[in-house]
């Protein structure tokens, strides 16, 4: 397969296009994430890697809810222990309500700027 590096973390991943799906050639992180769409709503999802998400949404290659609300921005993410922690995850935060989300998004910003 294709080995891509994420321009996050660094860590490698292996696409098996065979198959379909990626295995993380260094380490089991995942990571749970939320993108803003161009009409101001707000997505969320797993993956192994998120530059390589970000470069499949923004390319109308990713889900069909943000095909039709491009471009996307990242603007939270989780790193997790594996995809079931991820997964777990990210049914919670889409379980919120929006206003819940972007309190979510802006206490991780806080944090950042905090720091």
């Amino acid at each position: 397969g294709d080995i891509h590096t994420c321009h996050f973390c660094g860590s490698a991943s292996v696409t098996d296009k065979g198959r379909g799906f990626i295995i993380d050639a260094i380490n089991d992180k995942a990571y749970t994430y939320i993108v803003e769409c161009a009409d101001g709503s707000l997505y969320t999802g797993w993956t192994y890697d998120l530059q390589k998400r970000m470069d499949s949404h923004n390319s109308g290659k990713g889900s069909k809810y943000t095909r039709s609300r491009l471009p996307v921005k990242l603007v939270y993410y989780e790193i997790m222990t594996d995809k079931i922690e991820a997964m777990k995850r990210e049914y919670a935060i889409k379980r919120l309500t929006h206003r819940d989300k972007l309190l979510l998004i802006n206490s991780k910003e806080n944090q950042e700027n905090s720091t």
